[in-house]
């Protein structure tokens, strides 16, 4: 990965350091069909109004654990459409500079229990970076490597 003109750099998800892993939640019955979720009679709004002013610690617990339940499976369903030379904008990183930048995918490897995309940055991009990270003045297109679930294809 030494070519000229280009920079490496890594970026992390939040929380992917120690973070506890939090328990999948409980389910007493298969998942409702789609037409029994689209006649429910809880809105966004109760859900809500309910997690704000009636829900007790332990409940407040449960939605957490499906919340992250779910943000996971998005971020998988995410990183199964990157592809090499797919056009990507970064996103749900720390540091939080690398949010929003754009480039194009070079490269996939598979690192522990991850996929990790290497981004290719557009010179915008790039010019971006070079504002919170130092790089040789004469890169034009930094390579980053990031987890794949934080691409959003374009």
């Amino acid at each position: 990965m030494s070519d000229p003109g280009i920079g490496d750099h890594i970026g992390d998800t939040p929380g992917s350091g120690s973070r506890s892993v939090v328990p999948a939640v409980h389910r007493a019955a298969p998942s409702p069909s789609k037409k029994e979720i689209t006649m429910s009679s809880a809105t966004l709004e109760s859900v809500i109004d309910f997690i704000l002013n009636q829900a007790d610690e332990g409940s407040v617990e449960k939605v957490f654990a499906a919340g992250n339940q779910r943000m996971a499976t998005l971020i998988n369903a995410r990183a199964a459409q990157v592809t090499e030379g797919a056009t990507v904008r970064l996103t749900g990183l720390k540091p939080k500079y690398l949010n929003g930048l754009q480039g194009e995918v070079v490269e996939l490897t598979r690192e522990r229990k991850q996929i990790i995309a290497v981004v290719l940055l557009d010179e915008t991009s790039t010019t971006e970076f070079s504002f919170h990270r130092e790089i040789d003045p004469e890169t034009q297109r930094h390579r980053v490597r990031v987890p794949a679930g934080t691409c959003k294809v374009l």
